[in-house]
């Protein structure tokens, strides 16, 4: 590991497992000593521009990670999350971030396998990528592998001895109702106050499913 990138390659004991016709995975009954996971990070170094003598900031981040499943590939994935800071000098913070996985990254790379594991889809990274930002064509976006996760906008606000500190949230949350299963996707509210002097001794209100509560 080092400037932010880092590299891990993982062996163990642990039960294989064979690939049948249909494309599902068949567990065996010996445990072997097999590479089970190739992931490669990425987290962007603190850095902040700063503008009108130095009261306006701009801190830009980007985290992002590659895992390969090395005993079941098409359980790999690639997770891209960027976020970006505006700051005020000792008066407000606004952030906002995008949070994106992609669970389907083994078919750009299933041709150059020894395997015989068709997955359906468009198989070119980068036409698949810009697919997912096709706001004119709907099928060609639930087909794309990237799917948008969340949505989050933070505000921090300095009051000398108090912090106001506020998010916004869109994500697909899963609801149980009895044995019905459904996706809410209102948006999900935070808001919390810190006293400085006593920082154990806070109040948090929040929003859930619509409901607003307050958590001291």
């Amino acid at each position: 590991s080092g400037y932010g990138f880092s590299l891990a390659y993982r062996m163990s004991y642990t039960l294989g497992y064979d690939m049948k016709e249909d494309n599902t995975y068949e567990v065996r009954k010996n445990e072997e000593f097999l590479p089970t996971t190739v992931e490669f990070k990425y987290d962007s170094p603190s850095k902040k521009f700063t503008l009108w003598k130095n009261r306006i900031s701009l801190a830009p981040n980007l985290s992002t990670s590659l895992a390969y499943d090395l005993l079941r590939p098409t359980q790999s994935y690639f997770t891209f999350a960027p976020k970006l800071t505006l700051g005020i000098h000792q008066f407000l913070d606004i952030s906002f971030s995008i949070s994106s996985r992609n669970n389907t990254i083994y078919r750009y790379f299933q041709e150059y396998d020894d395997k015989e594991i068709v997955i359906p889809g468009e198989t070119n990274l980068f036409t698949d990528l810009f697919n997912s930002f096709a706001l004119w064509d709907q099928q060609k976006r639930e087909a794309s592998g990237f799917k948008l996760k969340s949505l989050t906008l933070e505000v921090k606000h300095d009051l000398h001895d108090w912090n106001l500190a506020a998010s916004l949230t869109i994500e697909p949350r899963t609801i149980t109702e009895g044995a019905v299963r459904k996706y809410d996707y209102k948006p999900y509210f935070t808001l919390s106050v810190l006293w400085r002097p006593m920082q154990s001794i806070k109040t948090t209100v929040e929003d859930k499913y619509g409901t607003v509560t307050l958590n001291p």
